[in-house]
């Protein structure tokens, strides 16, 4: 491989796409071939990626549970508490009804 490029710091990226696709080309056929020959293991590879798939779908979902909960109670938080709360209630009802008043034909 005289041509062969690698890429970035670690060099474990092969840059050169001549090169590149004759390696993707010699791996598939490889892998297939395995894969004919002992479809076990390509039955416990495919078990192996799904669970890991579900693992993650799972991960992120307890992920975003969490964070919406940590919101949910922090805007708890913020809220007014006891009779400040009522009042802020009421007075959001009052605008709201002056507001649908005033929406009605003859009244200004």
């Amino acid at each position: 491989m005289r041509e062969a490029e690698f890429e970035g710091q670690t060099k474990k990226k092969l840059g050169n796409k001549k090169v590149r696709g004759i390696v993707e080309e010699l791996v598939t056929d490889a892998l297939l071939n395995y894969f004919e020959r002992h479809p076990q293991n390509l039955q416990k590879l495919l078990q192996k990626a799904t669970a890991a798939r579900a693992a993650a779908a799972a991960a992120k979902a307890a992920r975003d549970f969490a964070r919406a909960k940590q919101q949910s109670s922090s805007l708890h938080l913020t809220l007014l508490p006891g009779t400040e709360r009522k009042k802020r209630n009421l007075k959001m009802h009052l605008v709201a009804s002056f507001m649908e008043l005033g929406k009605r034909p003859g009244v200004s």
